[in-house]
């Protein structure tokens, strides 16, 4: 014969453990596991949400062939070619890293970055020239944004590009600390070669470093619910 089914139980308002009135263990465990699924549904749609909403800051470029993008931060100025900044830059699967970007008339052969977050000074490790993680190159451009000469021909406009990763668990930490700096003054110094570029990130580049930041934890998050 088959067993007899126990009611499932539940706290009433005195804080006593009392049977559900038609609720046996069976239907209990039913139940629970659909409550389960809701709640998991509901925070994937949540995370979702979140993560579509903080792309939105980005630059997010799609990578087809491994079906993944890439975040990092929008350009500046629309038709300025100087880019002087670091970044954090975010992957599909939640890894963040720290990336460099110096873009002007002439070469500061800049390979690493100099952190100071009130009186704590942060360093990245240095980068060799011959590494994957190193970019110099030269930039022309020519066309309308461009000043035309005299003669009405386009004239070619000059820059250095120089762009520096940093994916190391020490440079994580730097973004992890320029993302929960709040108020502190932050300042950035792209050093390593004969001259230096200083600035202080203004707050709204603190705040693209704390959504970065954000972004790379709902992403990993994500990313382990699919495995």
């Amino acid at each position: 014969s088959r067993a007899p089914e126990h009611a499932r139980r539940v706290v009433d308002p005195y804080g006593h453990s009392v049977p559900q009135p038609g609720t046996t263990d069976h239907d209990a465990s039913h139940l629970a596991q659909h409550e389960a699924f809701t709640r998991a549904a509901a925070v994937s749609m949540h995370g979702a949400l979140q993560i579509a909403r903080l792309k939105r800051s980005f630059d997010c470029t799609d990578v087809p062939s491994a079906s993944a993008f890439v975040c990092s931060l929008k350009d500046g100025m629309v038709g300025s070619a100087v880019r002087k900044r670091i970044e954090p830059v975010v992957t599909s699967t939640g890894t963040i890293f720290l990336r460099s970007v110096y873009r002007d008339r002439d070469w500061i052969y800049h390979d690493h970055v100099e952190i100071r977050i009130g009186d704590e000074v942060l360093r990245t490790a240095t980068v060799l020239p011959t590494s994957p993680n190193m970019s110099r190159r030269d930039v022309q451009r020519t066309g309308s944004n461009v000043n035309r000469r005299r003669n009405g021909r386009n004239q070619r406009d000059d820059f250095v590009d120089e762009r520096v990763s940093y994916r190391g668990a020490d440079e994580g930490a730097i973004v992890k600390a320029i993302a929960e700096a709040g108020p502190a003054p932050v300042n950035m110094q792209l050093a390593g070669g004969p001259r230096t570029f200083e600035k202080t990130l203004s707050d709204d580049e603190k705040r693209l470093f704390a959504e970065a930041y954000e972004l790379a934890g709902l992403l990993r998050a994500r990313a382990a619910t699919r495995e």
